[in-house]
């Protein structure tokens, strides 16, 4: 697997504040997808009122799973370890997005 993060530095400060003074919050965000197997990227995204990620809160954590037959399917909430959560996270999106080779 191979993680491609975005560096959090002093801008990232300044851009939480920009987000904040319009309304919106910057959240860190991990995503995997099916065509880009073992690869995770991490980055700063802003987000608005209506997104699931908005409303969370300290160390809650959601998945949002995009499903083409389905739509978006969200599963949120929990307080636990942050690291611990971000963890889980990355490890159930893997999970999901690995090929499957029979049952095991």
């Amino acid at each position: 697997m191979r993680v491609e993060a975005q560096p959090v530095d002093q801008s990232c400060a300044a851009a939480a504040l920009d987000a904040l003074s319009r309304g919106r919050r910057l959240r860190a965000v991990a995503s995997a997808r099916a065509d880009q197997p073992l690869l995770v990227e991490v980055r700063l995204e802003e987000t608005e009122p209506g997104d699931p990620l908005y409303a969370l809160s300290g160390p809650e954590k959601a998945v949002v799973f995009g499903c083409q037959e389905a739509g978006d399917v969200v599963v949120s909430g929990g307080r636990s370890s942050p690291l611990g959560a971000a963890l889980a996270l990355v490890k159930d999106t893997i999970d999901v997005t690995a090929p499957r080779l029979g049952f095991f």
